[in-house]
């Protein structure tokens, strides 16, 4: 995907992917910033085989304003897909967000 390189050279970037087959794929980015707050969400989709790519937002960006590490994205056929992602840490507690598409990746909204 034709991600940007980060404004600070200390930003970690990670990457999960899920690949149905040559042409179609799914790529969640994750940012982390040394001061260790915040960070991006979004994910990119190609049907082309990576010639295009294109950018979906999620839905709820004040979700992920603590943290934001997808950890496990898949889809069942070319317009149903989910994503679970790491959101904070707190007191014990790992709170995770499970996202889901029913078009392809465009949208994906927040089932818990």
């Amino acid at each position: 995907p034709p991600e940007p390189e980060p404004a600070d050279p200390q930003t970690i970037k990670k990457a999960t992917g899920f690949f149905m087959d040559a042409q179609k794929a799914w790529v969640a980015f994750w940012a982390s910033y040394p001061e260790g707050i915040g960070g991006h969400a979004y994910i990119w989709r190609t049907t082309d085989g990576g010639a295009t790519w294109a950018y979906s937002a999620l839905t709820e960006p004040a979700l992920y304003q603590e943290s934001y590490l997808p950890t496990d994205l898949s889809f069942i056929d070319a317009q149903h897909g989910w994503m679970l992602a790491h959101v904070g840490a707190g007191m014990n507690h790992d709170y995770y967000a499970m996202l889901a598409s029913d078009d392809g990746g465009t949208t994906w909204k927040t089932l818990i």
